[in-house]
């Protein structure tokens, strides 16, 4: 094999290993890391007396347009949750504080403002509902 031919498999090698792993991971709720919240004053928003969703979408993203549907249809199943759609450009500051690094990307807020999950992609629907119910879950024992 000569150079050119090496580069080729070593492109394609990275590529596979690259898209095999964005399948694995896109849409998958991750828990955040401790310690991280958002204010309302920062929002710039209001916020839902028991969970908030803050989607970070782009002008032309295609996904960001059903992660918006996504999210606000399992918003709007319960009145005390809100759904917050931001074009990253506007909110460059919460982006930063929240390593928002592609769209969509998707926070979920308890009731206090501390981030408990993010999706990066196109949520899957029944993680997305687990992740809400659970925090409705716990502040209804609370």
């Amino acid at each position: 094999m000569d150079n050119g031919q090496l580069i080729v498999v070593f492109v394609l090698l990275v590529g596979t290993v690259f898209g095999l792993n964005r399948l694995r991971t896109d849409g998958k709720v991750n828990l955040h890391r401790p310690g991280s919240y958002v204010t309302q004053a920062e929002l710039g928003h209001p916020m839902g007396n028991r969970a908030t969703f803050i989607q970070f979408s782009s002008p032309y993203c295609q996904p960001c347009k059903t992660t918006h549907s996504i999210v606000q249809d399992l918003a709007q199943s319960s009145p005390q949750v809100a759904h917050v759609d931001l074009q990253v450009a506007d909110h460059l500051d919460l982006v930063n504080q929240l390593h928002i690094m592609r769209t969509p990307t998707t926070v979920l807020l308890d009731s206090r403002g501390h981030v408990v999950s993010r999706i990066e992609g196109i949520p899957r629907i029944d993680e997305l509902h687990d992740a809400l119910a659970k925090i409705l879950d716990t502040q209804g024992q609370a």
